[in-house]
């Protein structure tokens, strides 16, 4: 699937005087949330790409709007007093003990990052505080070698549930790159062995690259987001952890259920996928639903009004179904593709 995407972006790239996509952007793309929506590879997708691909290129540094910027409210956080976390399904007492617990095992990681960034044992006051105290440490690191992404924390959103009244605190946050200041070696040597970084090359690292890989070993183990992660390494913040974790898979077009405790019973599980199942509802597009979308408003506009230009058939698409495409060149370029042959 990634080589006839890669050449199809490659195609839009090159019509918007930009290189071709590296593998490292290409994967990202695929793992944004919107990815979703497009459960196949087309010309749509590829346009969609090229277009936050360029976007991400042009974006300034640390501080403001960066590469992949995705601002969403992420799951839920408490202070490591305790406090009262609201939750879409109840989950039983001995999983907050059970919390408490999984977070010690990462205080090493979290003394060490504290030690890195020269903080002291109770950290950055607050999560908000994080995006102005990186901006500072970016201002000093070289824009040199691999880059990584790196979720940071903007701080807490509130929410009312109109039903029940009751206020959820969330977590937004942005990503922006990070470099490592030097090209690693491919993880795996010429005789397919793993090749863990020695501690020498690991102290070269730029201290954001490393703050990224540790938020992301956390979040791996824990179940919580990234900028969650870097919440718990930086503040005086411990998050809630997902009792059962749903997520979709826009590979699959179906769920992937992560169960990290073995005393979580099979009907909590079964309740937790069809709550998120239902939550969900039916996908915003079903397969290859875009493209002959586009088609039927074309050929009705040709017969409706067949002078208007193509921009004016773009606006009028955007205005009925918004987002789907991002240029009036992608839209066109969807319909040649799609039409009946005659």
């Amino acid at each position: 699937m990634d080589d006839k995407l890669r050449i199809l972006v490659n195609a839009h790239l090159k019509e918007l005087g930009e290189r071709s996509i590296r593998p490292d952007e290409l994967e990202y793309a695929l793992a944004l949330e919107w990815r979703e929506d497009f459960l196949d590879v087309d010309d749509e997708l590829a346009a969609v790409i090229a277009e936050h691909c360029r976007e991400w290129r042009r974006a300034p540094g640390m501080g403001e709007a960066a590469p992949g910027e995705s601002r969403r409210p992420s799951a839920h956080l408490r202070p490591f007093g305790g406090g009262t976390i609201h939750d879409l399904l109840p989950v039983p007492a001995w999983w907050r003990d059970e919390e408490l617990r999984i977070w010690a095992r990462h205080a090493e990681r979290r003394r060490e990052m504290l030690a890195l960034f020269g903080l002291g044992p109770e950290g950055l006051p607050d999560a908000g505080d994080v995006i102005a105290f990186l901006a500072a440490v970016a201002a000093h690191e070289t824009q040199n070698g691999d880059w990584l992404l790196l979720d940071v924390p903007l701080g807490y959103v509130e929410e009312e549930d109109p039903e029940s009244g009751e206020t959820a605190y969330y977590l937004d946050s942005v990503y922006q790159p990070v470099w490592r200041g030097f090209h690693r070696p491919p993880p795996i040597d010429a005789e397919g062995h793993l090749v863990v970084p020695t501690p020498a090359e690991r102290a070269r690292e730029q201290k954001l690259s490393r703050l990224a890989e540790t938020a992301q070993a956390v979040s791996d183990e824990t179940g919580c987001s990234q900028a969650e992660a870097i919440a718990f390494l930086l503040c005086h913040e411990q998050p809630a952890l997902p009792y059962v974790q749903v997520k979709r898979s826009s590979r699959s077009g179906g769920y992937v259920v992560t169960v990290r405790d073995r005393r979580i019973p099979a009907k909590d599980v079964a309740g937790f996928y069809r709550f998120y199942r239902d939550l969900a509802g039916q996908a915003p597009r079903q397969p290859q639903e875009g493209p002959y979308l586009v088609v039927q408003f074309v050929e009705q506009q040709l017969e409706a009004d067949p002078g208007v230009s193509w921009d004016e058939r773009f606006e009028r698409f955007e205005r009925e179904h918004p987002g789907r495409y991002v240029s009036t060149q992608s839209f066109q370029q969807t319909y040649y593709a799609k039409r009946p042959r005659t």
